[in-house]
C-alpha cells in the first residue's frame, strides 16, 4: 500500500477540481433526464467527452508527479491510465460527441434560443 505524505497532497488538488466539475455536470444532466428535458442528450454527449478527458488528465498528472514510479506496477497509475484512455473511446470517440454537441447547440442558436451547459 502506497501512502502520500502531507507535502504531496497539494500536487493532486487539480484532480479534486476536475472531479467536482465532473460531478456537477453529471448531476445537472441527471436532473434534465429526470425532467424529460430533450436538451439532456447534448449534455450527455458533453459528459462523454468531459469526464473521461478529466480522468485522463488527472491520471496523467499523477504519473508525471511520481515520475518513473508512475509507470511501474508498484503503483496503480499505469492501470488507471490504460482504463482512462479506454474510457475515452468506449462509448464513441470524443470527436463524434463533439460533432453531436455542435449540431445541437447550433440548431438552438438558429432557432433564436441560447444554450447553457451549467443549468
Amino acid at each position: 500500500e502506497f501512502k502520500l505524505f502531507a507535502g504531496d497532497t497539494s500536487r493532486f488538488l487539480g484532480g479534486d477540481a476536475k472531479r467536482a466539475e465532473s460531478i456537477g455536470i453529471t448531476f445537472s444532466t441527471a436532473e434534465k433526464v429526470a425532467a424529460g428535458d430533450p436538451q439532456a442528450r447534448t449534455d450527455i454527449s458533453a459528459i462523454k467527452v468531459f469526464v473521461p478527458s478529466a480522468m485522463h488528465r488527472v491520471v496523467d498528472r499523477a504519473i508525471q508527479v511520481w515520475g518513473g514510479a508512475g509507470v511501474t506496477n508498484d503503483l496503480p497509475l499505469s492501470t488507471m491510465y490504460l482504463r482512462a484512455r479506454a474510457l475515452r473511446i468506449a462509448d464513441g470517440p470524443d470527436e463524434v460527441h463533439r460533432i453531436l454537441i455542435a449540431k445541437n447547440v447550433f440548431r438552438h442558436y438558429e432557432q433564436g434560443q441560447t444554450w447553457d451547459f451549467g443549468r
